[in-house]
């Protein structure tokens, strides 16, 4: 019985430091421009990120509709008033990510902003893909 419980408060024990390590690991990324996109029903997204000495110095996101024009004060316009002001509320939002991005340095800290949780989600998703090449895992 004594060994057992040796046995089993060893196993835990490198489980544990186990654990420690793999969370205390740094990833390092790779200097260097790294592109991502993402197309669906209401257009495309298209990500640059820029990184230097393991941070992310530059972000653009650019949004484009389905017929390929950049989502900007006239996206919408022309779908109906209500169309129209959700339609910027998601383009001003989308415009915001990337300021965060460089603010926070991790996506995971981020949160989606209103009206824009879809792109929020496409967004994330692509950096973190972005962040997969520059590691190169």
């Amino acid at each position: 019985m004594k060994k057992l419980f040796i046995f089993g408060a060893l196993v835990i024990i490198l489980l544990c430091a186990g654990a420690y390590f793999v969370m205390n690991t740094k990833i390092t990324y790779k200097d260097g421009v790294y592109n991502a996109s993402v197309t669906d029903s209401f257009g495309d997204l298209n990500l640059t990120l820029e990184l230097k000495d393991g941070k992310i110095i530059k972000c653009d996101l650019i949004a484009h509709d389905k017929e390929g024009h950049v989502k900007d004060e006239n996206y919408a316009k022309n779908s109906g008033e209500k169309n129209y002001e959700l339609g910027q509320i998601a383009v001003n939002a989308i415009k915001k990510y990337p300021g965060m991005l460089i603010e926070s340095q991790n996506i995971e800290e981020l949160d989606a902003i209103s009206g824009a949780t879809v792109s929020f989600k496409q967004f994330k998703d692509m950096v973190n893909e972005v962040l997969k090449q520059a590691s190169g895992r």
